[in-house]
């Protein structure tokens, strides 16, 4: 078993899988790993490197934002929704 960032088990395969994106614009699509984290976007070359990870955080946004802000609040809110959103997929 794997503990997911959620606090959720996933079930470990004995073996790995191929999990395949047949598409002509590949940097439009992004990769969550619900166990680290990590963000993951598809490489637009014909290497064997199909995903490249991104190097993001969202404190370094937390950071430039006014606490004392209503709208902080919204905006923060708003990312906290939005990952809710994706960890429930």
């Amino acid at each position: 078993m794997r503990k997911l960032i959620d606090g959720t088990d996933s079930i470990e395969l004995v073996e790995a899988v191929s999990l395949v994106v047949k598409t002509k614009c590949p940097n439009k699509y992004l990769l969550l790993d619900l166990e680290t984290n990590e963000i993951y976007r598809g490489a637009n070359n014909d290497s064997s490197k199909h995903w490249v990870k991104i190097n993001y955080s969202f404190e370094k946004d937390f950071k430039k934002l006014d606490p004392k802000s209503t709208a902080t609040a919204v905006y923060v809110r708003e990312i906290l929704d939005a990952v809710e959103d994706l960890l429930k997929l």
